[in-house]
């Protein structure tokens, strides 16, 4: 009795499927607490800026937009991008062992990562969007649900395409890399209108600040979820134009680096 041999494709997905459980086992942890944790720290962090910039503003809203919900807006997509560039550092060592089987690729590695960093936190989007609507009587459903959407996929594939620089950065130099590396995040949470919005700061600085796409990829989700919400200088299509850009560069230094990753010790 012989053995129906499996397509490319179905290969593929066997593939993905395996290294997106292991990914998620990874995040959530074997504790059954795991998936509780994954879920509450989001939100601690932000019901404590919420406590912080309330009580510091003395008022508890951006442009008729409570805070709670326009902190929620910009973090959670930013967490898709810091979390995915963070765990690209250690990806390849991580990993090295499953690149002994030739169906697995560094390249699998690193879009799956990515995309159970989106998994996980559109999740948590839907879970705040009812929480918000049944318990504080917001109303958090987006006015423009596609746009959100392609929003959170160019800010899916922006992620990866870093993730993919950083990969070949964090095998090449490991513990340098996330030095270097860290510096940029953390001033970036301060640059991407995650806690200000644009229309908050001083024109002289705008000009500035939009080069960044993550600024642009938070204002346009905030401007698409808050009716009303105003996204002064902001554009999808810059950021469109810089996720194909910034994916470019990743699958380019990544497929120059391929063999460098799969002899890694």
């Amino acid at each position: 009795m012989s053995l129906a041999k499996r397509s490319s494709w179905r290969v593929q997905w066997a593939v993905w499927k395996a290294l997106f459980h292991r990914w998620l086992d990874t995040k959530i942890g074997d504790h059954f607490l795991g998936p509780l944790w994954v879920i509450t720290e989001p939100l601690m962090h932000i019901a404590t800026l919420t406590i912080i910039f309330t009580f510091i503003r003395s008022r508890g809203d951006y442009q008729g937009i409570p805070f709670a919900a326009f902190f929620a807006a910009g973090i959670l997509p930013y967490f898709i991008f810091q979390h995915t560039v963070n765990k690209s550092l250690r990806a390849m060592r991580q990993n090295k062992q499953l690149f002994s089987y030739r169906q697995v690729k560094p390249l699998d590695v690193i879009f799956v990562m990515a995309y159970v960093e989106l998994f996980i936190y559109s999740l948590i989007v839907l879970l705040l969007m009812w929480v918000g609507a049944w318990f504080f009587n917001i109303d958090a459903i987006p006015h423009r649900p596609l746009e959100v959407v392609l929003i959170f996929i160019l800010m899916f594939l922006f992620s990866t395409g870093s993730g993919l620089f950083c990969a070949v950065l964090g095998a090449r130099w490991e513990d340098a890399s996330t030095l270097i590396i860290q510096m940029p995040l953390r001033l970036l949470y301060f640059i991407s209108g995650i806690l200000i919005p644009m229309e908050a700061l001083p024109m002289s600085l705008h000009k500035y600040m939009l080069w960044n796409p993550l600024l642009h990829g938070i204002e346009q989700i905030r401007a698409h979820t808050f009716d009303g919400y105003i996204a002064s200088g902001t554009s999808i299509s810059y950021l469109a134009l810089c996720t194909v850009a910034n994916l470019f560069i990743g699958l380019t230094y990544f497929s120059m680096n391929r063999s460098r990753l799969l002899l890694l010790r």
